[in-house]
């Protein structure tokens, strides 16, 4: 006979010992095995995607009541007459509007250049320096 690997002999005598039986068996388990972990993995990614669209369908249903809450407040005379004073520049009959220019010492804008002169002067000079002129009476009390 001959030595090598696929000694036809050796093969017939593995295959007598183990019966068809248990490799059908065998087939069968292996398979049934492999369906359920499908089925597990197909319902893993199914809750999965549940789960993210209850958080969606949350998170539109918050949007959706924050839309509702500005609809009401856009439909309010409060809200209407604001629009009206700032966008369109109305008032309401009787009223004297007044405007109050405000002193901008960052920008440089608003009032006259000697008033920005005069609130410069503190501005240039150190804390201690104030305090010293203070203490001594030489600041002017504005």
């Amino acid at each position: 006979m001959a030595r090598g690997f696929f000694n036809r002999s050796r093969i017939d005598e593995v295959a007598s010992k183990v019966p068809l039986n248990f490799l059908i068996i065998l087939l069968a388990i292996i398979y049934t095995g492999f369906l359920l972990y499908q089925s597990i993995y197909f319902n893993h990614k199914l809750n999965k995607k549940v789960t993210a669209l209850k958080k969606e369908i949350v998170q539109l249903q918050e949007k959706q009541e924050q839309t509702r809450s500005l609809i009401a407040y856009y439909k309010t005379s409060s809200f209407q007459e604001l629009e009206a004073r700032k966008k369109l520049g109305l008032k309401m009959p009787g009223e004297r509007v007044v405007k109050v220019d405000v002193l901008d010492l960052a920008s440089g804008t608003g009032g006259g250049e000697e008033s920005r002169e005069k609130k410069n002067d503190g501005l240039d000079r150190s804390n201690l320096d104030l305090w010293v002129d203070f203490v001594k009476g030489n600041l002017d009390e504005n």
